[in-house]
């Protein structure tokens, strides 16, 4: 194993006990005093992460939230959102229900309907 694949591996798990592991360690003696430099600062992150932590700290910090960070969204705001989400429906609904009449228009169809063709010019004065 060479020195960068050993300092990966103890990076990631200092506690790892593998056979290559140990087999480099007492090959380099550099690669040993890495793992113990490795393992005394895990050690020191252990022990930093070692705080009491009060038993009502979640309380006390619940319960000293200033209230006015709560966000009330105003009736105009509300109101124009609304009106917006209608007018943007309203749109997408026009839009459809022309691309669907330019199909009709263009449509002819297989067999002649005598209908058809009144509707289509009914249609084409309504549509003016």
């Amino acid at each position: 194993m060479d020195e960068l694949e050993f300092r990966r591996r103890i990076m990631s798990d200092p506690k790892a006990k593998d056979a290559e592991l140990l087999e480099a360690l007492q090959q380099n003696e550099s690669n040993a005093k890495y793992m113990d430099d490795i393992l005394a600062l895990d050690a020191r992150i252990e022990q930093a992460m070692k705080v009491d932590v009060p038993d009502d700290l979640a309380d006390r910090i619940l319960f000293n939230q200033p209230e006015s960070n709560v966000v009330k969204v105003k009736f105009g705001k509300r109101a124009m959102s609304l009106a917006a989400s209608i007018a943007f429906a309203f749109g997408l609904l026009v839009r459809q229900v022309t691309g669907v009449m330019s199909l009709l228009r263009q449509h002819k169809p297989r067999c002649p309907i005598p209908q058809w063709s009144m509707f289509m010019q009914k249609w084409a004065l309504l549509s003016r």
